[in-house]
């Protein structure tokens, strides 16, 4: 990192990636407390931060190969599951609870997710991980070595993905610049869920405007569902900003905000249809799937 900051550090290898893809996301690990002997002591939460950084085969389109929203987001208990699990959403009816699937009865939720993907998400081949439990600024760096380290920056296309979360767009603006961000699919259709419930009481009504706003999702037509998100906010209570700062998290009202203000914040990292159409993947799952395996 030392010859990344001194502007010294040299590639290695004169390979030119055909796709340069970078993920990062945070996580929770427990550590334990340092010199007191064997076992664990003093042990305690830390958060930390992950990235991997993957080369990868790329096929572009002259269209979009999927414009239809998946049939594993048609699927209500798969939704449910997958949401629940993101964000700790609940399903739409107390009374019908998702249940609980034997080992072996069939494809786990990662397994459906890996399912309900695009087709066309690019085949990754040489990953590299970069972990820390530093601060933000301090982990830019990190990163940034790792990507030049492998001539990331030569790569024929680039990609820089993540869940929406503001510390990892600003590592991409300071660090990344000239890769397209794209925000996880998954994680902005969490929130909509969670809009859909706040904005529709019936579960059939809520499973109803969920699917009309995640087939705008998938289509890149986020201003249509932005533009109904206002109407409803217009249509609340007005409340001052104080108010609104007083309402509980589970208030519909600060529901529809918060996924309001999540879907203005990541507009320009949503355009999906060609995303696909360039190959390049909509999900951060990988860099999710190495935190788990680092935090175990």
């Amino acid at each position: 990192m030392e010859q990344f900051q001194a502007h010294q550090l040299a590639p290695q290898g004169a390979t030119r990636p055909a796709l340069a893809v970078v993920q990062v996301d945070g996580g929770r690990l427990q550590l334990r407390g340092e010199g007191d002997g064997p076992g664990a002591h003093d042990a305690a939460w830390r958060e930390d931060k992950v990235s991997m950084l993957a080369t990868a085969a790329v096929q572009t389109f002259t269209s979009d190969p999927e414009p239809d929203l998946p049939e594993g987001f048609r699927d209500r208990k798969y939704v449910e599951a997958l949401v629940r699990g993101m964000g700790g959403v609940g399903p739409l009816s107390d009374s019908d609870p998702p249940a609980e699937d034997p080992p072996g009865a069939g494809p786990t939720a990662a397994e459906q997710d890996g399912q309900s993907r695009a087709h066309h998400a690019p085949e990754l081949w040489v990953r590299t991980s970069v972990a820390s439990t530093c601060a933000g600024d301090a982990f830019g760096p990190m990163v940034a070595a790792e990507a030049e380290r492998r001539h990331f920056r030569a790569a024929t296309h680039r990609v820089f993905v993540g869940d929406g979360a503001a510390w990892i767009w600003k590592l991409q603006r300071q660090y990344f610049p000239g890769f397209p961000a794209i925000v996880d699919i998954l994680h902005v259709l969490t929130p909509v869920f969670a809009a859909a419930q706040a904005a529709a009481s019936a579960p059939a009504a809520c499973w109803a405007l969920f699917q009309t706003w995640a087939e705008a999702c998938w289509q890149g037509r986020v201003a249509h569902i932005i533009e109904q998100l206002h109407a409803l906010r217009d249509e609340a209570e007005s409340l001052s900003e104080a108010e609104a700062k007083s309402l509980p998290d589970t208030d519909p009202r600060t529901v529809l905000l918060q996924t309001l203000g999540y879907l203005e914040h990541n507009r320009d990292r949503m355009d999906y249809p060609r995303y696909r159409q360039e190959g390049l993947p909509m999900t951060s799952s990988y860099v999710e799937s190495t935190v788990k395996r680092f935090n175990r």
